[in-house]
């Protein structure tokens, strides 16, 4: 005879419903393997994880991500690189045009 049913037979509404909560708590604490050696190798071979084909697809797609990005990051750093070049260019050009507009030559002339 289970637990419940002696307190059911003669308990209020709340000593049932806390036996049903207790009965709940105890199937699932059955369930539970709770032993003191650990866990033994066919029950960590059963565990949840992640399978290598899993772990090779995140790899695999990692690694198609990083050769599109890789080339794109060259560009932007190229491009950068061409724009400070050319705004050095712009300011020497400034610089030599005000020293002719200060003394009607260009220097190294």
């Amino acid at each position: 005879m289970r637990l419940g049913s002696k307190l059911k037979e003669g308990g209020d509404k709340n000593t049932v419903k806390n036996v049903d909560l207790y009965e709940k708590v105890w199937h699932l604490m059955s369930n539970f393997n709770l032993k003191k050696g650990g866990l033994s190798m066919k029950e960590i071979k059963s565990k949840s994880g992640f399978t290598l084909i899993e772990l090779l697809v995140v790899v695999a797609i990692i690694a198609i991500l990083a050769a599109i990005a890789i080339p794109q990051y060259a560009k932007y750093r190229q491009k950068a690189q061409n724009a400070a070049a050319l705004s050095d260019l712009k300011t020497i050009q400034t610089t030599a045009e005000a020293y002719y507009a200060d003394h009607m030559k260009y220097p190294n002339d």
